[in-house]
């Protein structure tokens, strides 16, 4: 099926992406100020930020590996995906006022986002 002359399974692509950035972008944006605000010197917030780019870029190797030699594009995205959007609400949930729990954050963005972004 087509929606505007464009296959459905591409437009979830590029929503999904559009997300995905939207998201990556605005925690690669707050991180460092949060943590900051969480009592981490400037020092210590910059590299956990430069560390989450990092793993986000480098686990692209994987989401390739698995797409190209496992479960196919399709799968690959919405399965990485699914993890994304676990990590992006551990970290929103991590960072609530009265929660402020810095490890679930790191849990949520460094792991969860991070693996997660290798797939979209």
């Amino acid at each position: 099926r087509a929606a505007m002359g464009i296959p459905i399974a591409t437009l979830f692509i590029v929503v999904v992406e559009f997300c995905e950035r939207l998201c990556y972008y605005t925690f690669s944006g707050t991180q460092k100020v949060w943590l900051q605000d969480q009592g981490w010197s400037n020092s210590q917030s910059s590299s956990v930020n430069l560390i989450f780019g990092m793993l986000s870029y480098v686990s692209c190797f994987f989401g390739g590996w698995l797409a190209s030699t496992r479960m196919g594009r399709f799968k690959t995205i919405v399965l990485l995906g699914g993890f994304y959007a676990a990590g992006t609400y551990l970290a929103a949930f991590a960072s609530l006022p009265g929660i402020e729990n810095v490890p679930m954050y790191l849990a949520g963005t460094m792991v969860l986002v991070t693996f997660g972004a290798g797939g979209i």
